[in-house]
C-alpha cells in the first residue's frame, strides 16, 4: 500500500516556525543574561582596581547570585572564566582574604549550577581559591579545596598534562604545611610518577616540556622539604640538588628558593659555613635584581637564625630589624613570617638577659597568628589559640613564650615567672595534642613527637626545679602526665583511634576503610618486590602505583566522610585519655610497682609508682648514663667481650652501677615485687635482668652466680603506664589457645623468585623452631603449622582467632626504613602472599591476642624515634591488639631459645601470669647452663612487653607414666602367676 505524506511537510513547516519564537526569545534573554553578568563583572574589576573593596565584594556577591537563581540563563563558559579572571587579578595583588570572601560562596551554591560547566575554568577558579586560604596560613581550610578542584580537572577531557602534577603538588604543599609529611609524600608522589611519565612521551613539544620540568624542580623542592621535616637532611639535600640542576638547565627563577633550602639542610647537619654560602647566594640574588619579595624575607630571618646559634647577636639582631622594617612595604608577606621575626628578637633579648620586652615580642608575634588582642605588656596571661592556622608556629611561639618566662624566673628567683612558664608549657601541650589528631599519616604522628620531645623535656626539668623547691604531689602527678604525653604519643593516639573507630562507626565502614589500606598495603609489598629486582619491569611499576594511588584517593574520601557525617567519633578522637598517676595505683596490685624513666637535657627523671606511695628522682648527667648504656649494650651483645678475667670484671661493674642509678634509689621498696618497667630513649635496648644487685666482684669466668635481678624481681615492659592500663575491647570472644608456626628455609628458590633469592643468605636454617612448635602440639595442644604449611596466609586467615600466638621464624630488620622490615615465612610456599609479613600488614590485622611469642632475632629492636620509642615488629603487634608481646632484643641461639620457650609454656600450663613464667624460664635456663652459657648473651634477650596475665593453657598429660605404671602391673601380675604356678608344682 502507497501512503499518502503530502500532508506532513506542512506540519513539520508549522510546527518549526511556532518552535522558533520562543527559541528565538531564549536566545535574546541569554543576551541579556550574559550583558547583566559582563557589567557586573567589569563594575567589580572597576571598584577592585579603585581599591573600593567593599564594593568589589557586594557586587561580585550581585553577580554570583543571578547565576545561583538563574543557572541556566548564564553559559558556565562565560561566568566561569570571568570569575576566574577576577580571581587571578586579585590573587595577584596579594589580597587573600578578599579572595577567599568573594569566592568561598562558590563551593557552597556550586552545586546547583553544576550542568554543563567548564570544568577546566572551575578547577583553576578553585585552585586558586585554595591558594588564597593557604596563602593565609590556613592549610587545613586549603586541602579539601584543593581536593574539589583536582575533581572538576579530572572531568575536563583537554586538560593539559601538567595540570594534575600541579594540582597534586599543591595539595602536598598544603599538607606539609600542616605536618603532615606522609600524606604530603603521597600526593608528592603521584605528581612525580605522573611528570616522568609525561616527559617520556616523544610528542611533547619543547614548551611542554619545560613547563614539566619546571614542575618537577618544584617537586623535588617539596619532597626535600618532607625530608627536612622528618630529619633525613641527607637526603633532601641530594633532592634541592637535583632541582637546582633543573633551574640552572631551564634558566628558572627559583635557585634562591632552593641554596635557601640547602642552608637549612646544611645548618641542621652543623656544616655551617656551607649553610651560610648557600643563604648569602639567596639573598645575593635580590640584591643584584634590585627588588624584594616575600621569599627575601624568609631567606633573611633563616640567615639571622643561624647567625643567632653561632653568638653573632648584633649582626643578627642588625638583620631581624631590617627585615621587619621592610617587610610592611612587601607584597604578600604572610602573618607566619612576621611571627618569626619576633620571635628571632625574643630569642636575641631573652640571651641579653631582657626578658620583659622579649616576652612581649613573642605576644607580638602569636598576635600575628592568634587571636591575641593587646598583646604587649600581658605575660602573665595565657593567649587564645587558632591552631588552624600555622599550627607548628603557634606551637613554636608558646614554647619561646614557655622558655622566656622559665629563664626570667631562674635569673630572678622568681617562683611566679616559673608558674607562668609551667602554664605556657601545658598549652603548648594541648596544641600539640589537637595537631597530632589533626594528622592524618602515622608517620606524620610519629615524626611530630620527634619534634616535640623537647617540649616535654624542658617542661619536666621545670617541674623538677618546682618541686625541688616545694615538694607536692600535685606536681609529681603533673610530672607523671607529662611523661605520658612525651612517650610514643604517635602509637597512643593510634590505638585511641582504633578504638574510637570501633565504638562509634559502622561496621560496613570499618571494614571498608580496613580492606582499602589492607588494598594499598598490598600494592606497597608488590611494588617494593619489582623495585628492588634487578630486572623489573618499569611500566609494571608504573601501572601498580597508578592503581595504588586510586586507592589512596579512595581511602582519604572515605575519612572525609567519616569526620563529616560522624560527629561522636570525631569526638571521641580528640579525647586524649592518659591515665592519672591515681589510676594506676589502684590498678597496680600489693606484690606489683612501677617506674617510669624520661631523658631530658640535664636529667633521667624517675617515678616510683606502688599501692601505697610515690617518688620522684632525677639522675644528672643523662648524656654520661646514656653512654654507659650503650658501652652495656655492646657487653650483653658480646660485641665487645672476649671472656677474659678482665672483661668480667668490667660486665659486672657496669651492670651494678647501672642498678644503682636506676633503681637504687627505690632499692628497699623493690624486694620480692614485680617490676614494670617504662623505659625511655637508650633504655628500651636494655633487658633490666641482666643488672646485678651486688657490689661484689668476682674474676672468675662463671656466670651461673651473678646476683642478677631477675633472682630477685619479675620484669616487664611497657611504652607507658596508659598503653600498659589499658584494655581492648575485643571484637569477639576468642576460644581457641594456641597458634604455633614456624617456617622453614631450606628451600631452593634460585631463578623461581629474584626477590627471595636476594634474602636467602641472610636466612639460614633454623633447627630449633620447628621442634618449638611440635612441643607446643605434643604438650599443650597447640595448632600448629611448619615447613610448607608456615606461610603468610594461613596465619593472616588464623590470626585473630587465638588466645596465644607464636612465631618462630626469621626478622629481618632495615633500621633506616622500618617499614621495609619483615617476618619471613616459609619461602615459595604461599599462592597468595609473597611470603614477608610487612609492619604495615601487622598493623592491619585485628588481634585478640593476650599473648604474642616473637621468638625471631631482634623482633624488639629497630630505630629508635626520640619521643616516640624503638620502631620494632613488636611494636606492630601491640597496635594490632595484642594485650602482650614477648619479643628479643638482639639474635638469640636458637638452642637456648628452644630451652627457654619449652619451659615458659609448662609454667604458663602450671598457672603462672606470663612474666612469672618468663622469669621462672630464664632461671631455669640459668640453674641448668654452664659456666659460659650463663651469660646474659643466651637468656637476657627475651623480655615482655605490655600487660600480665594468666592464660588458660590446657597441658596434654604425657602417656609415658600410664605406660610405665601399665609395665609394673604386668610384671607384677606375670611374677605372681609365676611363684603360684611354683609353688602349686612343689605342692
Amino acid at each position: 500500500m502507497i501512503r499518502n505524506f503530502s500532508y506532513i511537510l506542512p506540519g513539520i513547516l508549522l510546527l518549526c516556525s511556532t518552535s522558533w519564537i520562543p527559541l528565538a526569545a531564549q536566545e535574546a534573554e541569554q543576551d541579556v543574561a550574559n550583558k547583566e553578568s559582563q557589567s557586573y563583572i567589569i563594575q567589580a574589576e572597576q571598584y577592585f582596581d579603585q581599591s573600593d573593596l567593599d564594593s568589589t565584594l557586594i557586587t561580585f556577591q550581585k553577580f554570583f547570585q543571578k547565576i545561583a537563581d538563574h543557572p541556566r540563563r548564564y553559559p558556565a563558559d562565560d561566568w566561569a572564566y570571568s570569575s576566574y579572571e577576577l580571581a587571578k587579578k586579585i590573587h595577584g595583588s596579594f589580597d587573600y582574604e578578599l579572595l577567599t570572601d568573594i569566592f568561598y560562596p562558590l563551593l557552597e551554591t556550586e552545586p546547583t549550577i553544576i550542568a554543563n560547566q567548564s570544568y577546566e575554568y572551575l578547577g583553576k577558579l578553585i585552585n586558586i581559591l585554595a591558594i588564597g586560604y593557604k596563602q593565609q596560613g590556613f592549610f587545613s581550610e586549603s586541602i579539601p579545596i584543593y581536593n574539589k578542584a583536582i575533581e572538576y580537572f579530572k572531568l575536563c577531557d583537554t586538560l593539559p598534562p601538567s595540570f594534575l602534577p600541579a594540582m597534586y603538588i599543591n595539595l602536598g604543599n598544603a599538607l606539609k604545611k600542616l605536618g603532615d609529611l606522609s600524606e604530603a609524600n603521597k600526593y608528592y608522589s603521584e605528581a612525580l610518577r605522573q611528570i616522568e611519565k609525561n616527559l617520556e612521551s616523544e610528542s611533547l613539544n619543547e614548551k611542554l616540556r619545560e613547563t614539566l620540568l619546571d614542575n618537577k624542580s618544584a617537586l623535588l623542592i617539596g619532597i626535600g622539604l618532607v625530608d627536612q621535616g622528618l630529619g633525613k637532611h641527607s637526603e633532601a639535600l641530594v633532592n634541592f640538588s637535583e632541582s637546582l640542576e633543573i633551574i640552572e638547565a631551564l634558566n628558572l627563577s627559583d635557585a634562591p628558593t632552593v641554596n635557601n633550602n640547602m642552608g637549612m639542610s646544611f645548618h641542621a647537619l652543623l656544616e655551617t659555613e656551607k649553610a651560610l654560602d648557600h643563604f648569602t647566594a639567596a639573598i645575593a640574588f635580590y640584591v643584584q635584581r634590585g627588588f624584594f619579595d616575600k621569599d627575601w624575607v624568609t631567606y633573611n630571618l633563616n640567615l639571622s637564625d643561624l647567625l643567632i646559634e653561632l653568638g653573632s647577636l648584633d649582626e643578627a639582631d642588625m638583620l631581624v630589624s631590617k627585615t621587619m622594617n621592610m617587610a610592611p612595604r612587601i607584597q604578600g608577606v604572610t602573618p607566619g613570617q612576621m611571627a618569626t621575626a619576633y620571635l628571632q628578637v625574643a630569642t636575641i633579648k631573652g640571651i641579653r638577659g631582657e626578658y620583659l620586652s622579649g616576652v612581649n615580642s613573642i605576644d607580638m608575634g602569636l598576635s600575628k597568628i592568634t587571636e591575641i588582642e593587646n598583646p604587649a605588656g600581658t605575660i602573665s596571661r595565657i593567649p587564645q589559640i587558632n591552631l588552624k592556622n600555622s599550627p607548628f608556629k603557634v606551637i613554636q611561639a608558646i614554647k619561646f613564650r614557655a622558655r622566656n618566662l622559665n629563664d626570667w624566673g631562674i635569673s630572678s628567683n622568681d617562683s611566679s615567672k616559673l608558674m607562668m612558664a609551667l602554664e605556657n608549657y601545658q598549652l603548648a601541650e594541648i596544641c600539640i595534642d589537637s595537631l597530632r589528631v589533626e594528622l592524618q599519616g602515622e608517620e606524620s604522628k610519629i615524626n611530630l613527637s620527634r619534634l616535640e620531645k623537647s617540649t616535654y623535656a624542658e617542661k619536666m626539668d621545670l617541674l623538677w626545679r618546682l618541686y625541688s623547691a616545694f615538694p607536692s604531689s600535685s606536681l609529681i602527678s603533673e610530672a607523671f602526665e607529662t611523661i605520658e604525653k612525651g612517650k610514643a604519643a604517635g602509637l597512643w593516639n593510634l590505638i585511641q583511634l582504633s578504638e574510637s573507630r570501633r565504638e562509634s562507626l559502622p561496621i560496613e565502614i570499618v571494614k571498608e576503610e580496613k580492606l582499602l589500606k589492607n588494598q594499598i598495603t598490598d600494592f606497597d609489598n608488590r611494588i617494593l618486590s619489582l623495585e628492588i629486582s634487578k630486572s623489573a619491569d618499569l611500566d609494571s611499576i608504573d601501572l601498580l602505583k597508578e592503581q595504588r594511588f586510586l586507592l589512596v584517593e579512595k581511602l582519604d574520601s572515605l575519612i572525609n566522610y567519616i569526620n563529616q557525617n560522624f560527629p561522636d567519633y570525631n569526638q571521641k578522637k580528640f579525647q586524649n585519655q592518659i591515665f592519672s598517676i591515681d589510676e594506676i595505683k589502684n590498678l597496680l596490685t600489693a606484690d606489683r610497682v612501677m617506674i617510669q624513666y624520661f631523658f631530658s637535657e640535664n636529667y633521667l627523671h624517675q617515678i616510683f609508682v606502688s599501692r601505697d606511695s610515690v617518688i620522684y628522682r632525677t639522675i644528672t648527667g643523662p648524656d654520661s648514663l646514656m653512654e654507659q648504656l650503650e658501652f652495656f649494650n655492646d657487653k650483653l651483645k658480646l660485641t665487645r667481650y672476649d671472656y677474659s678475667s678482665k672483661d668480667v670484671v668490667v660486665y659486672q661493674q657496669i651492670a651494678h652501677s647501672l642498678y644503682k642509678k636506676l633503681l637504687g634509689p627505690f632499692e628497699e621498696l623493690l624486694i620480692d615485687k614485680e617490676l614494670i618497667i617504662l623505659p625511655d630513649e637508650s633504655l628500651a635496648y636494655i633487658p633490666f635482668e641482666a643488672l646485678t644487685t651486688s657490689d661484689s666482684v668476682s674474676s672468675e669466668s662463671d656466670f651461673r652466680h651473678l646476683e642478677y635481678l631477675i633472682r630477685q624481681n619479675s620484669i616487664s615492659y611497657s611504652y607507658t603506664a596508659s598503653m600498659w592500663a589499658f584494655r581492648k575491647a575485643n571484637s569477639h570472644e576468642v576460644r581457641k589457645k594456641i597458634f604455633g608456626i614456624a617456617p622453614t628455609y631450606d628451600v631452593q628458590v634460585n631463578d623461581k623468585n629474584e626477590i627471595w633469592n636476594n634474602w636467602m643468605p641472610q636466612l639460614p636454617e633454623l633447627t630449633g623452631t620447628i621442634e618449638e612448635v611440635e612441643i607446643l602440639k605434643r604438650n599443650f595442644g597447640a595448632n600448629t603449622f611448619s615447613g610448607e604449611t608456615a606461610t603468610e596466609n594461613k596465619f593472616k586467615e588464623s590470626a585473630s582467632d587465638y588466645k596465644v600466638l607464636h612465631m618462630a621464624m626469621h626478622t629481618l630488620i632495615d633500621e633506616d626504613r622500618p617499614g621495609n622490615s619483615f617476618l619471613a615465612f616459609t619461602p615459595l610456599a604461599d599462592e597468595t602472599e609473597d611470603g614477608r609479613l610487612y609492619p604495615n600488614e601487622i598493623r592491619n590485622l585485628d588481634l585478640n591476642s593476650s599473648l604474642t611469642i616473637l621468638s625471631a632475632c631482634k623482633s624488639g629492636t629497630g630505630r629508635l624515634v626520640s619521643g616516640e620509642g624503638v620502631m620494632s615488629i613488636s611494636r606492630m603487634f601491640i597496635l594490632a591488639g595484642s594485650s602482650s608481646v614477648i619479643m628479643t632484643l638482639w639474635s638469640v641461639d636458637d638452642q637456648t631459645s628452644l630451652r627457654i620457650i619449652e619451659n615458659l609454656y609448662g609454667h604458663l600450663a602450671d598457672g603462672m601470669s606470663i612474666t612469672s613464667a618468663l622469669r621462672s624460664s630464664k632461671r631455669d635456663f640459668l640453674n641448668e647452663a654452664g659456666k659460659l652459657h650463663a651469660h646474659p648473651f643466651f637468656w637476657s634477650g627475651f623480655i615482655q612487653l605490655g600487660r600480665d596475665a594468666t592464660i588458660q593453657i590446657p597441658k596434654t598429660r604425657s602417656r609415658i607414666p600410664w605406660y610405665a605404671g601399665g609395665g609394673v602391673l604386668a610384671v607384677f601380675i606375670i611374677t605372681f602367676l609365676i611363684y603360684r604356678k611354683t609353688k602349686t608344682l612343689s605342692g
